[in-house]
């Protein structure tokens, strides 16, 4: 481990998927280059969300294991001795080799929200590594009540809270119509969990469809680790809540027509398990449609 420079995690005042975009890159960066790696707290008081009287408060008090006290104090002092770099590039250090730039102390810091469209852009060739890294910060008590939970056969997130103040809402109908088409497709019902942090009635016309329940409340990363385990997994547009559980998903994933973030998963995961863009109102990929056919 390279003693001269550190990483640290800086995460925003944001929910948990940004927060975990933040961490990961931070992640990846200290991993490829062999750097101890600190991480401000996970958990906090967001205003907005008390302010907005959203569902989910974003607390995230004992979601992760937190650095402690000690490690914390020698970041601290670490900090006076160091230079500091944002959002460093992920190659920057061999160019700072070949600039011959000496070997100083270092302190490389990832904060920013949205470094690029592909968010999983460093982090995909690390998939799991992250997968694994996630499951071993998990506080032991909600490692436990996730391996009580049964995988939903399909999964989906329907994003509002928030997102009804500004941000893309993901129609009500297309996850309607998604449903159905899949359905008809496996020549079953098959069963629908739903993810949502809507209020009572918002969704009156997905609920009205036979064998489609709501998701019991727990911990938001306890629903993102369920809904990635989902046989197939339905997405919002843009939702980085919904966007982490296809990352990490081992199902097929369904997104939005008009989803502008490309694709989530490598592409040996992808080449087992269909991902992609899904207009149930078009002709259906013939990859998905034997999938389904074969699997359900």
């Amino acid at each position: 481990m390279q003693k001269n420079s550190k990483v640290f995690a800086r995460l925003p005042a944001a929910g948990l998927g940004n927060k975990m975009l933040v961490w990961a890159r931070a992640f990846v960066f200290s991993r490829q280059y062999g750097m101890e790696l600190f991480v401000s707290a996970w958990w906090g008081i967001n205003a907005g969300a008390w302010l907005r009287l959203e569902k989910k408060k974003r607390v995230y008090l004992g979601t992760f294991k937190e650095d402690s006290l000690r490690k914390r104090s020698s970041l601290f002092l670490f900090r006076l001795r160091a230079r500091s770099v944002t959002e460093p590039a992920f190659d920057s250090i061999q160019e700072e080799r070949a600039g011959s730039i000496p070997d100083q102390k270092t302190l490389y810091i990832f904060e920013k929200l949205f470094t690029d469209a592909d968010y999983f852009k460093e982090l995909r060739p690390w998939r799991e590594e992250i997968r694994e890294e996630i499951h071993r910060m998990l506080f032991p008590a909600l490692r436990t009540e996730l391996d009580s939970l049964e995988s939903p056969v399909i999964g989906i997130h329907v994003r509002r809270g928030d997102f009804k103040r500004g941000s893309t809402l993901t129609p009500e109908e297309f996850f309607v119509r998604a449903i159905e088409a899949l359905r008809e497709t496996a020549g079953k019902e098959l069963p629908v969990t739903v993810f949502t942090d809507a209020e009572p009635g918002e969704l009156t016309r997905l609920f009205s469809l036979p064998s489609v329940k709501v998701a019991t409340p727990k911990a938001d990363l306890l629903d993102i680790l369920l809904l990635s385990r989902s046989r197939i997994c339905i997405l919002s547009i843009s939702s980085s809540f919904s966007l982490w559980a296809g990352f990490l998903s081992e199902g097929i994933v369904l997104q939005h027509p008009d989803e502008w973030h490309p694709v989530l998963r490598p592409s040996s995961v992808n080449e087992k398990h269909y991902e992609g863009r899904f207009d149930p109102s078009g002709n259906m990929d013939l990859r998905l449609r034997e999938q389904l056919t074969r699997n359900f």
